[in-house]
Formats: C-alpha cells, structure tokens, sequence
C-alpha cells in the first residue's frame, strides 16, 4: 500500500508540528539508508524548534508552573515504571519474570529518555506505549506483575499533561501573531509533503524495506486526518446551528462539498488566518 494522501492543511498548528514529529520518528531508522530523508528530516527538524521557540516551548525556555509539574508527574511514573519492570525480570517466580521481560522489551523500542525527548515526541510515545498495553497478552502480563495501577496512573498524568500543555499552546498562539506562525508552518506543510511524497518513491523501489515504515505512517495519517475531519464536522455543524434560527443555512450540494486533498496546495492560508485552539 502507497503512503496515504495526508490533508495537512486541515491541521491545527499544533496538530501540523506533531505531524512532523511523529513523521519524523516513524521515518529516522530507516532514513539512514538514504541521505536524501535524512536532509529533509533536518529541515522539518529546525522548523519543528524554530516554531516551539516562537511560542516558548522548548524545555530550554520558562514554562507555566502547571504544565512542569505534570510534565515531572508523568516523568516521574514513567520513570519508576521502567525502573520495575527492568528489576522484574529477575524476579523468583520463572512466569513473572518472563513477563516482566516481555514488557521490558516492549518499553526498550521506544526508547524512553524522559530528559532529552521533546513534549510532543514524549507524548506520542507514552500514548502508543498505552494503547499496545491494553494489547491481551500485554494486559495479562500487567496483571501478572501486579502494575495495573501503576498503568492507570501514568494514562491519567499523561491526560492532565495534555490539557496542560494544549492550554498553553492556545495561549501562546493567542498571543503570537498569524503571520509570524504562518511564516514557519507554510513551509513546515511543505517539507512533510516532499518527505512523504520521497518516502512513498523509496517504497516503490525498495517495498520489502520500506513497507513497515509506510505502515507506520498510514496509521499517524489516518489518526491525524481523522482528528481533524471530525474537528471540521464538529464546526460545521456547530455553525449550522448557530444560524438556523435566522433562517440562513444554505445547503451545499454533494459535489461542491467534495474535495479531493490532492487538489489543495499544502501552502494554502485559508485555515491559517485563525489560531490553534
């Protein structure tokens, strides 16, 4: 299967940089074959920090205390969860530890370094690690280990750091102006789009070493497009109810309403004269 078409235009702007971030990972360990991936992965990079610079976002820059202290909360379970899990696999009872092995090595491919990862990699890491443990066999073997609470409070701070942490994005979009954001997310737009249009030219080369990486980024495409559709669905029906009183609703016929996001250029501006909220 090809990479999908991936509407970006209907992306937020903070919706757009965890695009690239996760793009980004999904694509880094097989970049390495190529120089040409790993130069656009520079590029989306530098423009992911330059954008974080502009709202204050980078862990090098001052934060709101409430978002920190989340951020050291979910660190912290995530931390001491590791920390179990890794002595767990020496544990006396033989189907424990083995248990706790199988965990471990789910845990070790994402590669958790609390210190260094952004908010945004950090984030889509502690989710996808979520949603694999409440895979059956990973289920049991939480339960067999006796770390279910330990699961349940991790899902629960990595909630709370997220709606810290959108807050804070909206406020700072609030407070940054159009043109300044739109100045870096244009061209963020396009280098995911030459990324993802260069990957799906490997993959048709080279599908036997490309196809889990295309894999990967259907399954990001389709979360993110899906998101966004369902926002736009919300806003449109929200706006139909606002103006129905007055007698205004226009209907719009199927075919106008139909567009193919092949068709719209990705540097389109329409969906970014308004912020991120």
């Amino acid at each position: 299967m090809p990479v999908r078409s991936f509407p970006v235009y209907l992306l937020t702007y903070d919706e757009c940089v965890e695009a690239a971030v996760r793009i980004g990972r999904a694509i880094a360990p097989s970049a390495e074959k190529s120089a040409s991936p790993q130069r656009l992965l520079t590029m989306v990079e530098e423009l992911v920090s330059e954008f974080n610079n502009v709202l204050g976002l980078s862990r090098s820059n001052p934060l709101t205390a409430v978002v920190a202290e989340k951020d050291t909360i979910r660190d912290s379970i995530l931390s001491n969860f590791v920390k179990y899990i890794r002595g767990a696999q020496s544990h006396h009872d033989e189907e424990k530890a083995q248990a706790a092995a199988k965990l471990y090595r789910l845990i070790r491919q994402y590669g958790f370094d609390v210190k260094s990862s952004s908010y945004a990699a950090e984030s889509t890491r502690i989710r996808s690690l979520l949603t694999e443990l409440e895979l059956e066999d990973l289920r049991s073997a939480v339960e067999l280990i006796d770390v279910g609470q330990v699961v349940i409070d991790l899902r629960r701070a990595q909630m709370e750091f997220e709606t810290a942490h959108g807050e804070l994005v909206a406020s700072k979009v609030q407070n940054s102006t159009s043109s300044t954001l739109g100045k870096i997310i244009t061209p963020l737009r396009k280098e995911i789009r030459h990324l993802l249009n260069l990957i799906d030219a490997f993959h048709l080369m080279y599908p036997d070493e490309w196809n889990d990486t295309v894999n990967e980024l259907n399954e990001i495409i389709v979360e993110l497009a899906s998101r966004a559709k369902s926002r736009r669905t919300r806003d449109e029906h929200e706006k139909e109810e606002e103006e129905e009183p007055n007698g205004e609703v226009e209907e719009i016929g199927e075919e106008q309403d139909m567009v193919r996001t092949t068709d719209i250029p990705l540097n389109q501006t329409e969906s970014e004269s308004a912020p991120s909220t």
